[in-house]
């Protein structure tokens, strides 16, 4: 706990320095900086969970709310896209905004917004229940959680059942989750 509780205070500092590469001007409204502090011990306790599914519901609820204290706390202003996100806003017929503002944050992380893309997934995979076209979701979620702990995660067991989970890796799941996160959000100070 002492490493979640170290890594989430990590995390709320980068929250209240991150910048848009456009704007120079804060990517997390204020509002989500003091959510991410209110749900920190929380969100850093220990996983106490008796079975496999019970620690997925521990991981995607930790999931949510990173997911509402970044990528849904955006401080949203039409000046924050690129010139690059602007031109693939409108081959996709869309226009930048606060609904569109994710994919900036995507841009100003390149590669490390893999673990944004694995919270949305986690985030949602309970919204739609035994979507038959949502087990590709799943399946990409089983695989990063596998990859973080070192498991083997073969093609057999991809749909029959959740990846198995014990308490302490799921609690290992989170701090993982944390660090990839703050690193990410690192790049939004670092690629100015």
């Amino acid at each position: 706990m002492i490493q979640l509780l170290a890594e989430f205070d990590h995390l709320i500092d980068l929250h209240e320095t991150a910048s848009w590469q456009e704007t120079k001007e804060r990517v997390f409204t204020k509002i989500a900086t003091t959510n991410l502090r209110r749900a920190r011990s929380d969100l850093a306790a220990p996983i106490k969970a008796a079975t496999t599914d019970r620690v997925w519901a521990v991981i995607s609820k930790f999931a949510v709310e990173l997911i509402c204290c970044t990528t849904e706390g955006l401080d949203f202003k039409k000046e924050i896209f690129s010139e690059k996100v602007r031109l693939d806003l409108e081959r996709m017929g869309e226009k930048p905004c606060r609904k569109t503002a994710h994919l900036q944050i995507y841009h100003e992380m390149g590669d490390d917004k893999e673990v944004i893309e694995v919270l949305f997934l986690l985030r949602n995979h309970g919204a739609h229940g035994e979507d038959p076209k949502r087990k590709q979701d799943w399946t990409r979620i089983e695989r990063f959680v596998a990859a973080i702990l070192g498991k083997r995660y073969g093609k057999n067991s991809r749909h029959k059942k959740p990846l198995q989970l014990t308490e302490y890796e799921g609690s290992e799941v989170k701090l993982k989750i944390l660090q990839q996160l703050c690193d990410a959000i690192g790049k939004l100070n670092t690629s100015r």
